[in-house]
């Protein structure tokens, strides 16, 4: 859990190298209030965002509970009770629709433990229909899951080899850094400082909380990435050249000089800026992905990766039949009384 909490503290950083959301589509709201600002007819934006994704109108959580990452004991205990303490909004809604049919899977502040956003998630592989807490409690932590990264959406495959080689840097660092506990203190911090990159990162009069000393991005990752730097070498000796010390290196120019993130390339695009023409988000993502598409398909597979897909493709829908077949005779409400069961039982 050493590595969770780290990575908790220090999430702020992969949303200001790595978001890719400075801005979305009208449509998103449906009419919603919203605090963005209009960027043309079509596109919201904050002007010094740089992932949208990872701020208040993304992936969060608004229920207040919090699932500590002091101990894994303490993660399972609060991640279990979020999912079994009952919700007044939730179940003002209903369970149920008006014919009888399931709008929700339950009236709490968690309808599944997979339903809680956050930085970093402890997992263990599950076996079929197994609950995530109940496999971290009997059988501990496997991987660790980092949720802090957007689509790159310049990259055909959605990230790039030198993001994957940073954030194993990064991952390491996290893991073998000494991580204090929690208090409320630094939790709020924590939510705070990726709140306020995620919206404005971008933005050169930004300031986080680091133990109570408010620091720019531009301080703050420029010392992370120099305490990164003895995993670097260390990794690099295997290699006999200095590839990831070079890695830190170029995130060291992009914690020095927003305009270097993928965010504001964004925007630059938006502005048109790159391309000498402007152009809105929904314009630029789409054509992003047919360009991406395009290449894909030219690329081709050959014969080997083609009788891969073809074996893959047949043994997921063997799986499937067989999961069908095992559940076609269970009711729906025993087999969520099951589940539910499981995090009774601990």
């Amino acid at each position: 859990m050493n590595m969770v909490r780290n990575i908790r503290r220090y999430a702020w950083l992969t949303a200001y190298l790595f978001g890719h959301s400075p801005a979305v589509d009208k449509s998103f709201f449906h009419g919603l209030p919203h605090h963005l600002q209009s960027f043309d007819s079509e596109t919201l934006y904050l002007p010094y965002a740089t992932s949208l994704r990872m701020s208040d109108i993304g992936y969060q959580n608004k229920t207040g509970h919090l699932v500590s990452a002091n101990t894994l004991a303490d993660y399972v205990h609060d991640l279990k009770t979020a999912v079994m303490t009952p919700s007044k909004s939730f179940a003002a809604m209903g369970l149920k629709d008006a014919s009888g049919a399931y709008q929700q899977i339950n009236t709490n502040l968690l309808q599944i433990e997979n339903e809680y956003y956050t930085a970093a998630r402890p997992k263990q592989l599950l076996a079929s229909g197994e609950a995530p807490v109940k496999a971290l409690h009997e059988r501990g932590i496997a991987y660790v899951e980092l949720r802090t990264l957007d689509i790159n959406c310049f990259e055909r495959g959605g990230i790039s080899q030198i993001q994957l080689d940073f954030l194993e840097i990064f991952m390491l660092f996290c893991l073998f850094t000494d991580a204090p506990c929690f208090d409320a203190q630094a939790e709020s911090d924590a939510k705070n400082n990726m709140a306020k990159t995620s919206c404005c990162g971008r933005d050169p009069k930004l300031t986080l909380q680091n133990n109570a000393k408010a620091v720019s991005i531009a301080e703050w990752g420029s010392e992370l990435l120099a305490a990164m730097q003895p995993i670097a070498q260390a990794m690099d000796s295997e290699k006999h050249r200095p590839h990831y010390a070079s890695i830190l290196e170029r995130e060291l120019t992009v914690v020095q000089n927003p305009s270097l993130t993928p965010s504001a390339r964004i925007v630059a695009n938006l502005r048109g800026e790159v391309t000498g023409k402007p152009m809105t988000y929904h314009q630029f993502v789409t054509d992003l992905s047919s360009k991406h598409a395009r290449a894909s398909r030219d690329l081709g597979l050959t014969p080997a990766e083609q009788a891969k897909v073809k074996h893959d493709a047949e043994l997921s829908l063997k799986k499937a039949q067989l999961l069908l077949k095992q559940s076609s005779g269970v009711d729906f409400s025993d087999y969520l009384a099951a589940y539910f069961s499981q995090l009774q039982s601990l």
